[in-house]
């Protein structure tokens, strides 16, 4: 079978925002009081969740990014990245006490408040991973992953905040002037976006996003090029019919017979699509029963079961080419699994930044995901702001797996399991012509 090189890019970013929650802090024009922000979420219902901590920060993350697939909710195409958003409410953990610790350490599986920082360690990890799987082949992915931290100039930041910040993520801080240019701060931050993206992601922040008040913004992206293993012929792709939430339509399906890791099991099939000299992977499951609520079944035991079920398989392949893109707030989702408070002014407690009050005024998220003969284009950036290998076995049958109906996928690293990227796909109409 004849083999093309074909490319695989991720951007990832995601920024957070925190506030001066002092009384009379002034807003620029598109802010919002602090006042009517509190007053809005605490009528909001929120039943903070128990969840298991996890033994490792890739365990972490991705226990973090099944709970928070749920939270986003909706019906209809989605992706995300767990590992920018995690990385995010964990730099802002590192400056939490109290309650507001405690509820984003539960949030994010952490064994405890003081292991929240640990969650830093997988940049290094997964950059380490890379490196080695590609041993210098020509070939190999090109990964960027950045944390950055922008400071208010002259803000007073406990040194112990900006050292975590720059051990265990290898976020220095950048100082901007939030309060008397709001606009050159914002600038500041779409400009790290757009360069540790490749300019997939020109901006994450909108005019007024950050205001007057802001403090601090906390920012992760990631931008990754890699290649197919078994990348999808142009010529065999060809239209068939998806069934979906608005019935059956046709759409462009890339077909391919390989080995490729495959698996079985109680109402699911799932193929494994790997990427060329990396520990990365495409993890993809289609519900037998055709049941779109298969997704709510999926926790980190059942992915971590479907994966040890996968074995090497003659599979005769159909996907369908895809596009979807995200542009999302947050703070409710956060708040849903049980941090209210660090979003509350007055309430929130960042006493590990400074001592003046502070709370989390939005987390934003951007992500974008395209599947198609090429491979897999993949960005997302997240900004939040505080103010104030294959093995040779013997010919087997032909397993046929058609996704012709909507199913999750998961971009996961396969050496710690740590989830990427998740997603979901009801509608393939966006892709890309050709």
């Amino acid at each position: 079978m004849r083999r093309r090189v074909l490319p695989m890019s991720i951007a990832v970013v995601l920024v957070g925002a925190i506030t001066f929650a002092a009384a009379g802090g002034s807003l620029a024009a598109g802010g919002r009081s602090a006042a009517g922000a509190g007053a809005g979420r605490s009528a909001r219902s929120t039943r903070p969740a128990a969840p298991r901590p996890a033994t490792t920060p890739a365990g972490a993350v991705t226990a973090f990014g099944i709970d928070l697939m749920s939270r986003i909710g909706g019906s209809g195409n989605m992706v995300f990245s767990p590992y920018s958003v995690a990385s995010v409410v964990a730099m802002a953990g590192a400056g939490a006490s109290g309650a507001t610790a405690s509820q984003i350490a539960r949030v994010l599986h952490a064994r405890s408040a003081a292991a929240v920082a640990g969650i830093g360690s997988l940049s290094a990890t997964l950059a380490r991973e890379q490196a080695a799987a590609a041993g210098g082949a020509t070939g190999a992915p090109e990964l960027d992953l950045a944390n950055g931290l922008f400071l208010q100039q002259g803000f007073p930041v406990l040194p112990t905040f900006t050292q975590t910040l720059a051990s265990a993520f290898g976020a220095g801080p950048q100082p901007v002037d939030f309060e008397h240019d709001p606009t050159g701060a914002t600038a500041a931050i779409n400009q790290f976006v757009s360069s540790h993206t490749a300019g997939v992601i020109p901006e994450i922040l909108s005019p007024g996003q950050v205001d007057t008040s802001t403090r601090l913004a906390l920012v992760n992206a990631i931008y990754l090029k890699a290649s197919w293993t078994h990348p999808f012929e142009v010529a065999a792709t060809a239209s068939a019919a998806f069934h979906g939430l608005r019935g059956t339509q046709t759409a462009r399906f890339m077909n391919e017979t390989d080995s490729l890791a495959y698996a079985r099991g109680p109402g699911y099939q799932a193929v494994e699509l790997p990427y060329q000299s990396s520990t990365l992977a495409l993890l993809v499951l289609k519900p037998t029963t055709g049941d779109a609520a298969f997704e709510r079944t999926v926790t980190p035991a059942v992915l971590a079961r479907v994966r040890a079920r996968l074995r090497p398989a003659e599979v005769a392949l159909s996907m369908p080419r895809f596009h979807i893109s995200l542009a999302a707030n947050l703070d409710t989702p956060l708040e849903r699994l049980g941090m209210p408070d660090a979003f509350r002014p007055g309430v929130a407690d960042f006493r590990g930044i400074s001592s003046t009050p502070l709370y989390l005024a939005f987390v934003q998220h951007d992500a974008d995901f395209t599947v198609d003969e090429a491979g897999t284009i993949a960005t997302a950036a997240t900004v939040g702001g505080i103010s104030a290998t294959a093995v040779e076995v013997p010919p087997r049958p032909i397993v046929r797996l058609n996704f012709d109906r909507p199913f999750p996928f998961y971009l996961i690293d396969t050496r710690t399991g740590a989830m990427i990227f998740a997603g979901r796909l009801t509608d393939p109409s966006p892709a890309p012509a050709g």
